[in-house]
Formats: structure tokens, C-alpha cells, sequence
């Protein structure tokens, strides 16, 4: 019987290029503001900083959590959990993700968290088998 806990967080490659879209956006609009510059420039940069700041947020806070008897991940803000008896078959295509088919015959989309998607469907796969 699976016991354990296995975690998949966002890979830290995939969060320093999300970090730098709020850091290049941030100093563009620093460096245009007061400057003579059309009035919008340093605002739309600074909207592009915040946007940047949420998906930074959301890079970081996205996770897939395979516990004893569920799965659960978060993504875009919002938390989704599955039983795993509940699962009935995990699949893969290439440059699609991951999938899960359910007992009820409804398809979910694991999300994309820069992991090789054969790799994390065998690994969902392995746990889903250790009933």
C-alpha cells in the first residue's frame, strides 16, 4: 500500500523566466515615468508589472500532490482533488499534457508544469496501480 506523499512543483527554470517578465516590465515603466514620454507608456508597463506579478504568484503556487488516497493540484487559483479510485486511466500526447480518465467517463487535464508529460503520466500511472 502507497504510504507516502509525492509532490510536483513548478519547475524553478519555468519560475525565473516567469520572474522576469515583472522585472523587465517594473523597470521600463520605473525608467519611463516622468521622462518625456507619451503619458500611457509608463502606465500600460506598469499594468504589464502587475499582470506579471499574479503569474509569478500563480508559477509559484501550482502543484501536483499525490497522496495515499487522492490527487490533488493546484492551478490558476484554483485547488481540484480526485480520488483514486476514481481514476480509471491516466494518458499522455505529446505536446498536450497529461489526462485523466474518470469512472464517471468525464476527462481531466493535469497542468502543465514543465515536466516531460510521458514521465509524470507513468508516475501518476505507478501511484494509481499501488492500491
Amino acid at each position: 500500500m502507497y504510504s507516502g506523499r509525492t509532490s510536483f512543483r513548478t519547475r524553478p527554470v519555468r519560475i525565473l523566466w516567469t520572474s522576469a517578465i515583472p522585472i523587465g516590465a517594473g523597470l521600463v515603466a520605473y525608467l519611463t515615468y516622468g521622462s518625456d514620454v507619451d503619458w500611457f507608456i509608463p502606465w500600460f508597463f506598469g499594468g504589464f508589472f502587475l499582470l506579471g506579478i499574479l503569474a509569478f504568484v500563480e508559477a509559484v503556487s501550482d502543484c501536483l500532490v499525490l497522496d495515499a488516497r487522492e490527487l490533488r493540484f493546484r492551478k490558476s487559483f484554483r485547488s481540484v482533488q480526485i480520488r483514486k479510485t476514481d481514476i480509471e486511466s491516466v494518458t499522455w500526447t505529446k505536446g498536450g499534457g497529461v489526462s485523466l480518465k474518470l469512472e464517471s467517463g468525464n476527462w481531466v487535464m493535469i497542468p502543465d508544469m514543465g515536466y516531460d508529460s510521458m514521465g509524470l503520466s507513468n508516475s501518476i500511472r505507478a501511484w494509481v496501480k499501488s492500491r
